[in-house]
């Protein structure tokens, strides 16, 4: 990956999890809790790249993604359509702690564009220290747009 595209890719996850932050969901935003952020992007986006590329289908990059998740103590649920939804419980029991839920599509047309956003997303989700209920909705992306998301009931 080259220097822009890192510090592209660092500085949304930063603006991400400060917004977070700011919503209630965490408390401080230090340089350790950044330098951890920005570890685990470069490290979830190295296996994400290798998943993404290496498979065959949309459907078995969301498998994948449901494994990981299992794998890594977060709650996943398969919702139909390939679609998949990642959650990580609230930590503290506060209504004023907001429902978070981010969106990124799986799509082999973009691996790199899609791994680096899920990549981003998770690692944001895995620093959270303080939150209310945070989630990520994985969607297809088919020939037509966001295919799997219209497949979503409401």
């Amino acid at each position: 990956m080259n220097k822009k595209k890192s510090t592209i890719l660092i500085l949304i996850a930063t603006m991400l999890l400060s917004t977070l932050s700011l919503t209630g969901c965490g408390n401080s935003f230090d340089e350790e809790a950044a330098n951890q952020l920005e570890k685990d992007v470069y490290g979830l986006y190295e296996d994400f790249k290798t998943m993404y590329g290496d498979s065959d289908s949309e459907y078995e990059i969301s498998s994948q993604l449901y494994e990981w998740a299992n794998d890594h103590d977060f709650v996943a649920r398969k919702i139909g359509g390939g679609n998949l939804i990642i959650t990580k419980p609230a930590s503290v029991n506060d209504p004023a702690f907001p429902y978070t839920i981010m969106q990124c599509a799986i799509s082999k047309d973009t691996p790199k564009e899609s791994s680096q956003k899920a990549a981003i997303a998770l690692a944001t989700m895995m620093n959270l220290r303080e939150n209310g209920k945070v989630a990520v909705l994985f969607t297809i992306a088919g020939d037509s747009g966001f295919a799997g998301a219209r497949r979503l009931a409401a």
